[in-house]
């Protein structure tokens, strides 16, 4: 099994593949921004491997793919923008909240990194029962697009951010000192 540090190197590395740091230079010094994301990454490391989650995906890899694929989902809603991910920003006209850009659990959401990845889990788990009979890669079509989910749109969106996620983890072997 593989510990909280490991896995948090193992996704920060995949941030920085999504959305490389340097992206964030106009705005912000490199130090803020490598703090963020080492944060970002450690947060979602101690959600994905605590008991009480149940992962998105079965089997021994399962928190490990779970993680990857808030990680991926993170990019494409927020870039890890610092205003995205704090809700200083909002996205869809006021809609969305946090570094899922979640819909409707601002309250929660908005106190932080856990809280928002505990909600987009229970989230990702809705999408993946309602789109069950669809591809894989389409399972988050209902939570890239709520009742539209049944769409090309949804699908290429759903597709983007479940393609990444696994491309990565069958690209990048997982290492953990405990090996």
């Amino acid at each position: 099994m593989i510990g909280v540090d490991d896995l948090a190197i193992y996704l920060l590395s995949a941030m920085n593949t999504f959305y490389p740091q340097s992206n964030h230079a106009f705005m912000e010094k490199p130090k803020v921004t490598q703090e963020r994301y080492e944060e970002f990454a450690k947060d979602i490391a101690k959600v994905v491997l605590d008991p009480r989650v149940k992962p998105l995906f079965a089997g021994e890899d399962g928190p490990i793919k779970t993680g990857l694929l808030l990680i991926a989902i993170a990019r494409y809603e927020s870039s890890f923008r610092n205003d995205v991910m704090t809700c200083t920003k909002l996205g869809d006209k006021g809609w969305s909240f946090g570094p899922f850009q979640a819909q409707g659990y601002a309250e929660t959401v908005c106190q932080g990194n856990f809280q928002a990845a505990w909600v987009a889990i229970e989230m990702i788990h809705e999408s993946f029962k309602i789109c069950h009979k669809l591809p894989m890669s389409y399972h988050l079509a209902e939570y890239t697009d709520g009742n539209n989910w049944d769409s090309p749109r949804a699908f290429k969106r759903s597709s983007d951010r479940m393609d990444t996620a696994i491309h990565y983890f069958t690209s990048h072997k997982v290492i953990s000192k405990s090996n």
